[in-house]
């Protein structure tokens, strides 16, 4: 294992590394002097050197920034969230986050065959849409059919959903506030709204911690809905010596932390430590997406297809908010 670790090559990650860092340093310095968010800071700043993204020398670092680094964040949140937080949720909100995912799904499904004639380009920008951006589009993909959807197809869902997820980082948090919604609320929406767990969490904790932990634990509970949604596609589709989707090591790593800080009485300052921790991973994360959020990539989509997952998007918002409206969350 060890000789593992020394065969590793730091090179090719440091240019990518330095100028995520370097996008959080100064993202941190500009919310002290600016009393404003930092990982709004930070996803501005990045996607205005997002042309970066595209040299070869700063790939790997963003890359690494962007995904392993994370989820590894992702899954110390797990020590934020207490039984109390849960309780605040309530059993109805957990049952609302299932109805929201299916109905999502249906109208995908049902607007693709009017706008496109074509129900798995649906299923894909619909899945996508409904619980975790950019993952569940890989992973839906994976299992449907070739013949009549393409990569083309899944990079048009994964470059869409990103740009969506952050515009939505950026422009939730203050319709929500518009709307008059409370901190418990807008984790709600939040975390029910936003495709990709990277914005979640942008968008989350730039409102509030207990905005934040909410909006983090409502959008896990989309994601490890994911293999279900797998498994449905696979029996539907009736295909044979298929692999089955596995659940994400992030969720697991999560859950995990989650049931430890419940069990067990952790020391403040041991808590304290993993709370910066995370927060760091995830303020480097947000630098490298903002890096990675490339508007070019959009000049040649066809209007239809973007139209759908825009249809979708704002489904999705607004019957999560009607929820909001009518009470079922306090």
């Amino acid at each position: 294992m060890i000789n593992l670790f020394l065969k590793i090559n730091p090179k090719p990650y440091l240019n990518g590394l330095i100028i995520v860092i370097l996008i959080s340093a100064i993202s941190l310095f500009l919310s002290t002097y600016y009393s404003t968010p930092k990982l709004l800071f930070a996803i501005l700043i990045g996607m205005s050197v997002s042309y970066l993204s595209n040299k070869k020398s700063f790939e790997k670092g963003i890359w690494l920034a962007s995904d392993p680094v994370l989820k590894l964040g992702v899954s110390f949140l797990g020590f934020r969230l207490s039984l109390e937080n849960i309780t605040q949720l309530g059993g109805a909100s957990l049952f609302l986050i299932f109805i929201l995912i299916f109905i999502t799904i249906l109208f995908g499904y049902f607007f693709s065959l009017v706008l496109l004639k074509n129900k798995d380009f649906g299923l894909l920008s619909a899945g996508s849409v409904a619980i975790c951006g950019a993952s569940a589009a890989i992973a839906i993909f994976s299992i449907l059919p070739k013949n009549k959807i393409g990569t083309k197809d899944l990079s048009l869902v994964i470059i869409s959903v990103t740009l969506l997820s952050t515009i939505a980082m950026i422009t939730y948090p203050i319709i929500f506030d518009f709307i008059g919604a409370n901190e418990n609320q807008k984790g709600f929406l939040i975390g029910s709204t936003i495709h990709d767990v990277a914005q979640v969490i942008g968008a989350g904790y730039s409102v509030s911690e207990q905005t934040g932990i909410i909006a983090t634990f409502v959008k896990m509970i989309r994601v490890s809905i994911l293999p279900f949604l797998i498994l449905f596609l696979l029996l539907l589709s009736r295909k044979e010596n298929e692999k089955f989707f596995s659940i994400p090591w992030f969720l697991i790593l999560f859950f995990i932390f989650c049931i430890i800080n419940n069990l067990f009485s952790i020391p403040d300052k041991i808590i304290i430590l993993i709370n910066h921790f995370s927060s760091l991973c995830i303020l480097l994360a947000i630098s490298a997406i903002g890096v990675k959020t490339n508007f070019s990539l959009f000049a040649n989509i066809s209007y239809k297809y973007f139209t759908l997952i825009v249809l979708e998007t704002f489904f999705l918002l607004f019957i999560s908010i009607l929820v909001i409206k009518t009470g079922f969350i306090l």
